[in-house]
């Protein structure tokens, strides 16, 4: 996955890249390798910021996470950016099952 990381009213941390790594793994799960994932961090008064941006699936997922440090921001933007993923799938298999229903004389009881 081709990651590119930018930093707005803060100074890049190199001790954010292990977090970063962590986080992307469990992502690898649910994005296909050659995918794009774009990361914004910004410091907002006392309140960190993550924004990731990830294009994959044929979508383009645009999430936010705030916290206070760093590493909680970016923790809370892939959670949500995994709640989003796993909705769009779950809709999606309900549309493919619900359109491809077996015949009542084919159905268990």
């Amino acid at each position: 996955m081709n990651v590119q990381v930018s930093w707005h009213n803060i100074p890049s941390s190199p001790y954010m890249e292990p977090v970063l790594l962590r986080e992307l793994s469990r992502l690898e799960r649910h994005f296909p390798v050659d995918g794009h994932l774009g990361v914004r961090f910004r410091q907002e008064g006392s309140r960190y910021r993550a924004r990731v941006h990830a294009q994959a699936l044929g979508r383009d997922w645009w999430v936010t996470g705030e916290g206070e440090n760093l590493a909680e921001g970016l923790n809370q933007a892939i959670d949500n950016l995994m709640r989003k993923v796993g909705e769009f799938k779950r809709f999606t298999k309900d549309k493919i099952n619900k359109r491809f229903r077996r015949p009542r004389e084919l159905q268990p009881e």
